[in-house]
């Protein structure tokens, strides 16, 4: 079932792509009650091999950006490398089976605003 299903979506345009996107986000506040947002809809639905995804999650505007060209870009005019932090929250259980999740939720932000102080 998962396997005909990534086929489908891989072959949806950049439009389909996002409007499901945004299908299963109402899904997921709405019906499931989760306070999520549209990132990892996003990182499955938007996200190519090889490149960066930026997205700017109160305008919903995207972009991608080959990892390699952005990379010598930046060198190449001096500027500073960007850093990139990936952090894993221990969750590995399916967001309905773990009732904790809008408490993960607050935490995280949290932790957000700690790095940024």
């Amino acid at each position: 079932l998962c396997w005909p299903h990534s086929m489908a979506l891989n072959s949806m345009g950049q439009t389909a792509k996002f409007e499901s996107m945004i299908t299963v986000l109402v899904i997921e506040n709405e019906y499931l009650h989760l306070k999520n947002g549209i990132l990892d809809q996003s990182a499955i639905l938007l996200s190519k091999y090889g490149y960066l995804t930026w997205m700017d999650c109160k305008t919903r505007e995207y972009d991608i950006a080959n990892f390699s060209e952005l990379q010598k870009c930046q060198q190449s005019v001096g500027q500073a490398t960007y850093k990139i932090l990936l952090a894993f929250s221990g969750l590995k259980e399916p967001l309905m089976r773990n009732s904790g999740y809008n408490t993960r939720v607050s935490e995280c932000r949290e932790a957000a605003e700690t790095l940024l102080e």
